[in-house]
C-alpha cells in the first residue's frame, strides 16, 4: 500500500515520500500485489472480482501505549472468481 495524489491511475504522483508510508500530500491510495496463481479470462464471460481488507492489525500502539499510534497494513486478499 502507498499513498498517491492520482485520481484515475494515471496522474499524480504515487509515494512522495519514498519511504512507502503514506504522506500528509496523498489524499490516495494504491495497493498492488501478485496474484497467488495464473488467471486466465474466460471466453464469453466476465469474471467478478472480489477484494477483502483485514483491518484487525490496523493500529499500532508504541510499546507504552502512550507516545504514537500509528497506521498498521492491512492484509489484502483479492479473488476472480
Amino acid at each position: 500500500m502507498i499513498g498517491t495524489t492520482s485520481t484515475n491511475g494515471i496522474n499524480g504522483a504515487d509515494n512522495s515520500s519514498g519511504n512507502g508510508n503514506i504522506a500528509n500530500g496523498e489524499p490516495n491510495v494504491k495497493f498492488r500485489f501478485a496474484l497467488s496463481a495464473p488467471f486466465t479470462m474466460p471466453v464469453g464471460r466476465l469474471p467478478t472480482f472480489e477484494i477483502a481488507f483485514d483491518l484487525s492489525a490496523g493500529i499500532n500502539f508504541s510499546s507504552n501505549c502512550t507516545s504514537s499510534v500509528t497506521p498498521g497494513p492491512p492484509v489484502v486478499e483479492a479473488t476472480f472468481k
